[in-house]
């Protein structure tokens, strides 16, 4: 399996990876860092929760939808190129091969969603404390604190939520339909944000994350189990 896996990472082109992770964790840094400097922050966000959630639910978008460039990569447009067939030649099950590729594609958002969380708290604290973009004073207690109780299970659902457009994508095989349902699913549940503000959103309380997390580790598990009896 780990060999699998190293063979699926090759193809991600690690320089390619670098830049993604990269682009998406600094221009999402600098837009929120924009946005709490507009009229002080004061109208936009006020405190330093606010500060931390709005760069959580902009993040939790955009590796949603990279999961599903991913998933469109290294398993539906195999499947639409009909290159899977390749490897569906080797004296390896298509089980293995596909989990293979789920594995990796899990181990990859969540490690990247919590490297992105750390770097945005400990960076956007500094900036806060020096341009006073909120009304409070952010420690490094505070920091930690935040990421130990939000940034785990951020990045857990996020890496079940992201496995949703496996299903439309093996539905059609078509890569369009994996980042199209992406970026839909990531837009109605992370954007959603009520009259309460930045704190008022989908994932305020804790069954919704839960259970789309559920549903889409679920659309995996199904997905593997019938892989056998797909056509190609």
């Amino acid at each position: 399996m780990i060999k699998l896996m190293k063979l699926e990472y090759q193809k991600l082109k690690f320089t390619n990876f670098i830049f993604s992770f990269m682009g998406i964790t600094v221009g999402i840094l600098l837009l929120v860092l924009l946005t709490g400097m507009m009229d002080g922050g004061e109208e936009v966000i006020s405190t330093g929760s606010e500060l931390w959630l709005s760069g959580d639910l902009m993040l939790r978008i955009a590796f949603t939808i990279y999961s599903g460039v991913l998933i469109s990569q290294l398993i539906v447009k195999e499947f639409s190129d009909r290159t899977i067939q390749v490897l569906f030649t080797y004296p390896i099950s298509r089980k293995k091969i596909l989990a293979s590729k789920l594995l990796l594609i899990m181990i990859t958002i969540f490690l990247s969603v919590l490297a992105a969380e750390a770097i945005f708290i400990s960076v956007s604290s500094v900036f806060n404390n020096s341009l006073h973009l909120t009304n409070d004073v952010l420690t490094m207690n505070d920091a930690v604190q935040y990421f130990l109780h939000n940034s785990f299970l951020s990045a857990l659902t996020t890496v079940g939520i992201g496995l949703i457009p496996l299903y439309f994508g093996l539905l059609k095989n078509s890569t369009v339909m994996t980042i199209l349902s992406a970026v839909i699913i990531s837009m109605l549940l992370n954007g959603n944000v009520g009259s309460g503000g930045l704190e008022d959103n989908a994932f305020s309380t804790l069954l919704i994350p839960v259970a789309l997390c559920l549903i889409g580790l679920a659309i995996a598990y199904l997905s593997y189990h019938k892989i056998n009896r797909k056509d190609i």
